[in-house]
């Protein structure tokens, strides 16, 4: 079964685990049957960070809009 992640802030984990390596999350992700992320961005300040992520690795997609508390 292939998972997508449909909301999570994948800019902002923290890859000290996987050797400091986005691509080896990736593929631990992509071994626990998770292949695509749609990584959320609540604030236009680090859009570039997440869409940056989105343009590097094809199985990541972003997303940005306005928290509702904000």
């Amino acid at each position: 079964m292939k998972i997508i992640d449909s909301h999570c802030h994948i800019d902002r984990v923290d890859l000290d685990q996987f050797g400091g390596s986005m691509e080896s999350m990736l593929a631990h992700a992509k071994d626990l049957s998770v292949e695509e992320f749609l990584c959320v961005c609540i604030d236009l300040e680090h859009f570039d960070d997440v869409f940056s992520l989105a343009k590097a690795h094809q199985q990541i997609y972003a997303s940005v809009g306005v928290h509702p508390v904000e």
